[in-house]
């Protein structure tokens, strides 16, 4: 995993981008005048001493549980020190070179993320909405990414459901496609699916049920130059949620990072991924949240245990009817994820019809909704990444 990086953040969404990014060290605020202590358990109460840190010392940030920070000072030792007394430091901006780019769309509620890949190939994994985007919309914003050629090299449809699919037709109108990646059957799909996959030169690979990529033997369509992707699952049967079941489920690596795409993957699609991959396989800084946010689907413990996302991204639509992303899937999602800049927030809770919505301007987690923070973008050069995002256009 790599660590990531800050930048200055603006609260201004007419502006075109905020950018935010993790610190990798914790020094002591203005407020300490001696030292600050370092505790051996995130508390005050039944704690020991286990150290000091002194101004203009730093030690290594490992994470947060509630208001601390974990740390690891130089002598080695782990303990936590208390925010209120601390601050993150920004590290340094990425360096010039090759990088991937992740760009998590936002069309409400539905799904389209593009990976731009350090050789210039460009894959599409998902193109839908059930908000009334426009497709239009989705299609100023996706354009200009396509160079230095126009054309989609690799789309995935991750399952047939429509909010994944229904904006394919408009958005790569006139964008050749050279690889199409799907699952299901065919009356899965809306027959205007068909009309539009019938109209296409691409290639198309209907990935069975038991398909996945060994981890020595990236996938070989999905060409990322430097980076490599593997399908982990795809078209899983299950009964409970069959279609998000299906879900093609993609790990991405290059140099030290790695990022895990979902689609909506339930906990049926986690708990075969857990079965054929090791935990420290599945490791990933960046974790593009299951179904939405939703929480009786997907986002499992077992799941979190194993990724241990540092930035976590939803596509949700703000005030959806289905209230995602849900509260208790970014309760299980906050002890992976580290404390970033302050950012606007949307979470849902309660049962349908009565779903609450809950808005802060100050949300310090590394989780991110589409609903709030518009496009999110990851680019990384495989040794530190980046975020940005906003509601304007590349």
């Amino acid at each position: 995993m790599v660590r990531v990086l800050f930048f200055l953040f603006s609260f201004s969404v007419a502006i075109a981008l905020g950018s935010v990014a993790i610190a990798d060290s914790v020094t002591p605020n203005d407020r300490i005048r001696n030292h600050l202590n370092v505790r051996d358990i995130a508390a005050r109460d039944g704690a020991r001493v286990i150290g000091k840190l002194r101004p203009g010392e730093k030690a290594n940030y490992l994470g947060q549980e509630a208001h601390w920070f974990k740390v690891r000072l130089a002598n080695g030792t782990e303990g936590y020190v208390h925010k209120s007394w601390s601050r993150l430091i920004p590290s340094a901006p990425l360096a010039g070179g090759q990088k991937l780019e992740l760009h998590f769309m936002n069309v409400g509620q539905g799904d389209a993320t593009l990976i731009s890949c350090p050789n210039g190939q460009k894959i599409l994994v998902d193109a839908g909405s059930l908000s009334g985007y426009s497709a239009d919309d989705v299609r100023d914003y996706l354009l200009p990414l396509l160079t230095p050629v126009r054309k989609i090299d690799v789309l995935v449809i991750t399952h047939p459901d429509q909010d994944h699919y229904n904006l394919l037709e408009d958005v790569l109108g006139g964008v050749p496609v050279d690889f199409i990646y799907r699952v299901g059957e065919e009356d899965d799909y809306h027959s205007s699916f068909w009309k539009w996959l019938d109209k296409q030169s691409a290639t198309t690979k209907k990935l069975p049920s038991d398909y996945y990529d060994k981890t020595d033997a990236p996938n070989a369509k999905m060409e990322c130059g430097a980076a490599d992707i593997w399908i982990m699952a795809a078209g899983i049967k299950a009964t409970a949620s069959r279609k998000n079941a299906m879900s093609i489920t993609l790990m991405m690596r290059y140099g030290d990072f790695e990022a895990v795409l979902t689609g909506d993957a339930t906990f049926d699609t986690e708990k075969v991924i857990l079965q054929r991959y090791s935990k420290d396989w599945l490791n990933a800084d960046v974790l593009k949240i299951g179904h939405h946010g939703s929480s009786t689907t997907s986002t499992g413990d077992d799941w979190l245990e194993a990724i241990k996302p540092e930035i976590a991204i939803a596509s949700a639509e703000y005030k959806s009817r289905f209230a995602h992303p849900r509260k208790s899937v970014i309760e299980r999602l906050e002890p992976y994820t580290k404390e970033v800049a302050p950012h606007a927030m949307h979470i849902g809770s309660g049962r349908q019809p009565n779903y609450t919505y809950t808005d802060t301007e100050n949300y310090t987690d590394g989780i991110y909704s589409t609903a709030t923070n518009g496009n999110v973008i990851i680019r990384t050069d495989g040794s530190g990444y980046e975020i940005t995002f906003g509601f304007s256009n590349p």
